[in-house]
């Protein structure tokens, strides 16, 4: 997966070297640097931005129940992308709980409008 290709390497190669006082690039040859997305996104053929993208799902992918994960990856479920901005926007705790509560509900995990609206309603 794009996602967790863009995720692991962007780990790998850490940030731009600034200085978190002045807000400059100690590193001369800083210029000549490329985004580690925008690499991926010219390898693939896609848009910076898809990979960017890829990486928030697979990050919401990753804390499914392992029969959600399944359905998702085959196709058979889908997640919006408003959900998983939201799930992401989550602390770890309150998206295992978010996730349990909406599968005890509906028996699936991610059943699209019981997941959108206890989002609206942020009951979890």
């Amino acid at each position: 997966m794009i996602g967790k290709r863009y995720e692991t390497e962007k780990k790998i190669w850490g940030g731009q070297g600034g200085n978190r006082f002045t807000g400059k690039v100690e590193s001369g040859q800083s210029d000549h640097s490329v985004k580690t997305s925008q690499s991926i996104a010219d390898e693939y053929g896609i848009n910076e931005r898809t990979v960017r993208r890829s990486e928030e799902f697979s990050r919401v992918v990753d804390i499914l129940p392992d029969e959600a994960k399944e359905n998702v990856l085959k196709g058979e479920e889908n997640v919006s992308r408003s959900s998983i901005s939201t799930i992401n926007k989550m602390d770890a705790p309150t998206q295992k709980k978010f996730i349990k509560e909406v599968e005890k509900e509906t028996g699936n995990a991610l059943e699209r409008g019981k997941t959108e609206k206890a989002l609206k309603n942020e009951r979890f």
